[in-house]
């Protein structure tokens, strides 16, 4: 029998490439850590920012309520300080009543340059069918008035001041006409409708008061054209809700913190509501009012105010960037971990190779694409052949028996034994090939570690070792060769199952 080649029995080198293709395997892995690092530093993140609001959040009106009262807090300001605030609720109320009534009046829904339009024309008559000169003036206080509006609001249906949608056009001698503006010509029409049943009201109670008197319709007439008169009403109720808001907030600027708790609670008597409260705005400059106190107790000044406030994280800034370091750190340990399993393990591997370890004749070696099928898998398990072309699982087992078997012939042996992986379908067909070829065949799991395997070396002449990626271990397989060499076996080769 030929000596064995010199046993080597050192670990592989680590490969660095098959290690990143390891790491890149568990792509699932890692995205699942990612999306748990994210989640609890995230949530961390939300805590810490909750925690830090709550140390100056607004105060709720029904705890305010619990501890001041109106005359409380009377007594704590001074008249100035209390006129302040009733300025403050007195543009609150006005915005209020300016934003129900830009709502809920059709007078801005109306574009004004295609503004619908009723015009009315009527003549005053005295009964013998003379023109009753001056009645028209003597109407214009009657039929010009906030009573006829409301007539006309209240017939139709119209919420809001109609002072910008019933206008006066003109009034002199024995002629009065009136514009009636509306959304549609149906609703210009209804309100025409009734100014004339007003009238009817007003020129037959009137008939003792004046000279008898009737009147006719001269003009009724449908338009829709530019309404200078209803763009300038829209701009004016913009322009004095921007007004009243402006000095709210040029108020709540300067309260103190009892203003702005005398504030809220006036609000509360006014209006009953601590949603609208919230939606006031004065939560803010509380806040603000209650941070800028602890900075003073802390001995802060205004520029150390002013640099705590811009180094401040908003909450979503917060809870990103708690994210990101979950995300980073969360990957970081999972990649850590995946590559210290990898590095400190003792079996063998896709990147080994069995020849360079073992010092012996490699018969061929079997890619299994085992697992998930999806594109990235398998082109990971590409690049970890090394750009060897794809072979098929019978096509690699023809090839390692046609090997061993051209081996077992060349060296004349007569009894073989298949050592390592025994148990696979393979180490039986590879039997088969190896008795059709004239030799004994015996199927050894481990001799160095079986007594009644190692009994059974007796009268071996070769062995083949069979190794399995992921399962055979480096020192097992040195055991064995260590066994062989020792008996004077001659090691044949091996294969990667």
């Amino acid at each position: 029998m030929e000596e064995n080649m010199s046993m080597k029995k050192a670990l592989p080198e680590l490969n660095f490439r098959d290690l990143i293709l390891e790491i890149l395997s568990h792509w699932r892995g890692i995205i699942l850590a990612a999306c748990i690092g994210i989640v609890i530093f995230g949530a961390i993140g939300f805590v810490i920012s909750r925690k830090e609001a709550s140390r100056t959040k607004a105060d709720p009106v029904s705890e305010i309520a619990e501890k001041y009262t109106v005359e409380s807090l009377k007594k704590e300001l001074g008249p100035e300080e209390q006129t302040a605030v009733q300025d403050a609720l007195l543009n609150q109320d006005l915005l209020l009543k300016n934003d129900e009534f830009i709502s809920v009046s059709p007078l801005f829904q109306i574009d004004s340059a295609k503004a619908p339009m009723t015009k009315v024309t009527i003549k005053f008559l005295k009964t013998a069918d003379n023109e009753a000169y001056g009645v028209a003036t003597e109407y214009k206080g009657i039929m010009d008035s906030a009573a006829m509006r409301e007539y006309i609001a209240n017939k139709c249906d119209i919420p809001g001041d109609l002072t910008d949608l019933v206008v006066m056009d003109d009034c002199a001698s024995a002629i009065m006409s009136f514009q009636f503006y509306n959304t549609s010509e149906e609703e210009c029409e209804k309100m025409a409708d009734a100014f004339l049943e007003y009238l009817d009201q007003k020129v037959e109670s009137n008939q003792k008061a004046m000279k008898k008197h009737t009147y006719e319709v001269i003009d009724r007439t449908f338009s829709t054209g530019n309404a200078p008169g209803i763009a300038k009403a829209q701009n004016d109720t913009y322009e004095d809700s921007s007004n009243y808001s402006k000095r709210i907030t040029a108020s709540l600027k300067e309260f103190s913190l009892e203003e702005i708790y005398y504030y809220k609670l006036l609000l509360l008597e006014k209006y009953n509501d601590e949603k609208m409260i919230e939606d006031s705005g004065i939560e803010y400059y509380e806040v603000k009012q209650k941070q800028k106190l602890e900075a003073e107790k802390n001995g802060e000044n205004q520029a150390d105010i002013a640099e705590r406030e811009a180094r401040t994280e908003s909450p979503v800034k917060r809870v990103i960037k708690m994210s990101l370091l979950g995300f980073i750190i969360a990957v970081f340990i999972y990649v850590v971990i995946v590559g210290y399993k990898y590095a400190l393990s003792t079996v063998f591997t896709d990147a080994d190779d069995f020849a360079e370890i073992y010092g012996v004749k490699s018969f061929g070696r079997i890619y299994r694409e085992e697992g998930p099928k999806s594109p990235l898998d398998r082109a990971i398990r590409k690049a970890r052949r090394l750009g060897r072309k794809e072979v098929s699982v019978s096509e690699a087992e023809e090839i390692i028996s046609a090997n061993a078997v051209s081996e077992v012939l060349a060296k004349g042996v007569k009894k073989v034994a298949l050592i390592g992986t025994v148990k696979e379908e393979f180490a039986g067909k590879l039997s088969e090939s190896i008795k059709n070829a004239g030799a004994e065949v015996l199927l050894l799991s481990g001799p160095s570690g079986n007594a009644e395997e190692l009994k059974s070396l007796e009268g071996v002449q070769g062995a083949i070792l069979l190794v399995k990626t992921k399962e055979s271990n480096y020192s097992e397989i040195w055991d064995e060769m260590e066994l062989l060499r020792n008996r004077e076996i001659s090691i044949l080769g091996g294969a990667v199952l």
